[in-house]
């Protein structure tokens, strides 16, 4: 179980890092500002899920 919730906490931050830096850039160079907002907001959403997960984790351990 504890293995489960330290693999989805480093999905969550890879997933959360991608979103932020290339899909965000991608977006906004084409001009495409509600999907670069969106990709900024669901990518702060999943850092903080990934710190949750990672609080959890040491927790648990």
């Amino acid at each position: 179980m504890i293995r489960v919730i330290g693999f989805d906490g480093i999905m969550f931050f890879l997933s959360g890092m991608l979103l932020l830096t290339v899909d965000r850039r991608i977006y906004k160079t084409e001009h495409k500002n509600k999907e670069a907002t969106y990709s900024s907001l669901f990518g702060w959403i999943n850092l903080s899920g990934a710190l949750v997960l990672l609080l959890i984790f040491l927790w648990l351990r």
